[in-house]
C-alpha cells in the first residue's frame, strides 16, 4: 500500500492510498481540482472513493467536482449518523466524531462556532489499520486494543513557537492539536503493531518541522517509522513488518 501526499497545510490537504491492484482512496480533497487530477495522474477511474473530515475549504474544495465525475464520497459531517461504515473497493472505512465528553466538536469555525469534524479508521488487507485525525484539539478515543498499524495525525502547533501576541492565536489553539496532545495520543496507541506515524497539517508559523520530527521519534517505540507529510512524500504501508 502506497501513501502519497498532494498537500498538507492550510493551503490544501489531500492524501491517497493506492493498493497493489491500483485502487485509490483519496483522504481529503482540499487542493484545487487541477492539482488533484495531476496528483492521480488524470486516472479518475482508479479512484474508488474519497473521504473528507469536515467542511473547511482546505479539506473539501474539490469534493463536489469529484462527485460530478462519479467518484463516491463520504462526508460524515453531512449525515445525521455519527458512526457509519462504508466500503469503497477494497477499503473499509469507519468514521467517529471528534467531540469532547459533552459531545461538542473539538474544532471551530473562524467565528468560534463548532465545526462538525470526524476522524477515520481505515482498513485494508494489505496495510492493516490506519487512524486518521486532524484539525482537533484532542481525540477522546484510544485504539490500543485494535492494534493500529499506522497513524496519520494533524499536529498543528508547538507552544514554544506560538506567540501570545498573534492576532490569530485564539484560532490556532482552539480547535487544533498541539504537539504535546499529539504525543499523548501516539503514546496511548503505540503497540507492537504500530509501524508508521505521519504528522500532517503543520502550521508554518507555529511549528518547527525538524524539532517535531525529533520529538516524535523519541516518543515512539524503536522501529516505528516517523515522517512529516509534505507534498510528494511516498510511504509504503504494510500490514505486517516487512523485515519479519
Amino acid at each position: 500500500m502506497l501513501l502519497r501526499c498532494a498537500g498538507s497545510s492550510s493551503e490544501g490537504n489531500c492524501y491517497s492510498l493506492t493498493d497493489s491492484s491500483g485502487q485509490v482512496l483519496l483522504i481529503e480533497a482540499g487542493v484545487s481540482h487541477g492539482k488533484l487530477c495531476r496528483f492521480i495522474h488524470w486516472n479518475i477511474t482508479n479512484v474508488v472513493g474519497c473521504i473528507v473530515t469536515h467542511h473547511h475549504m482546505d479539506h473539501v474544495a474539490s469534493a463536489s467536482r469529484l462527485r460530478m465525475k462519479g467518484v463516491k464520497t463520504y462526508l460524515p459531517f453531512e449525515l445525521d449518523e455519527h458512526r457509519k461504515e462504508v466500503v469503497f473497493g477494497n477499503f473499509k472505512i469507519k468514521s467517529f466524531p471528534l467531540t469532547n465528553s459533552m459531545n461538542k466538536f473539538v474544532h471551530t469555525n473562524g467565528d468560534g462556532t463548532e465545526c462538525p469534524i470526524f476522524g477515520f479508521l481505515i482498513e485494508h488487507d494489505e496495510m492493516g489499520k490506519m487512524v486518521y485525525i486532524t484539525d482537533c484539539e484532542y481525540c477522546r478515543y484510544t485504539f490500543r486494543k485494535l492494534k493500529v498499524n499506522h497513524i496519520l495525525i494533524g499536529v498543528n502547533y508547538q507552544k514554544e513557537y506560538t506567540s501570545l501576541d498573534e492576532a490569530k492565536f485564539g484560532h490556532v489553539v482552539t480547535g487544533h492539536m498541539s504537539e504535546d496532545t499529539a504525543l499523548e495520543f501516539i503514546k496511548a496507541n503505540d503497540t507492537d503493531a504500530l509501524q508508521n506515524v505521519i504528522a500532517c497539517h503543520l502550521s508554518e508559523e507555529s511549528c518547527n518541522a525538524d524539532k517535531l520530527l525529533g520529538n516524535l521519534q523519541n516518543a515512539v517505540s524503536a522501529g516505528v517509522n516517523v515522517q512529516i507529510a509534505v507534498p510528494g512524500i511516498e510511504t509504503e504501508l504494510y500490514k505486517d513488518c516487512p523485515f519479519g
